[in-house]
């Protein structure tokens, strides 16, 4: 089947379309594997008492800290990467709507 140009342009830009949202879908996947981590870990952090002593790994170093600054510095990188998340699913929601409408206008173009 042969495509005329404006047809051709429009395949490449669906095809631009279903990259980005691979792309953000990846990260958005990438990002919740990490709160789901940060959430183990305020688990583990809960469950350990006071008096324990912990490490927190900066780079290659593994430094002592107390419980109370490792729980504030897992919940406020939790917070943040929620926030993150709430951006990224709906940047995805919106691309995914967009790239299923173009597709479908592309089908009735096509006569589908």
């Amino acid at each position: 089947m042969s495509f005329s140009p404006e047809q051709q342009k429009e395949i490449q830009k669906l095809q631009q379309m279903q990259q980005q949202f691979e792309q953000i879908r990846n990260h958005r996947m990438q990002l919740e594997r990490r709160e789901n981590e940060l959430k183990t870990t305020m688990e583990t952090i809960e469950n350990i008492e006071d008096t324990e002593q912990i490490y927190k790994s900066v780079g290659q170093l593994l430094l002592k800290t107390d419980i109370g600054t490792a729980k504030n510095d897992v919940k406020d990188e939790l917070e943040q990467l929620e926030t993150k998340l709430i951006s990224v699913r709906s940047s995805e929601k919106s691309l995914e709507e967009r790239f299923q409408a173009a597709q479908e206008k592309f089908r009735s173009s096509m006569g589908q």
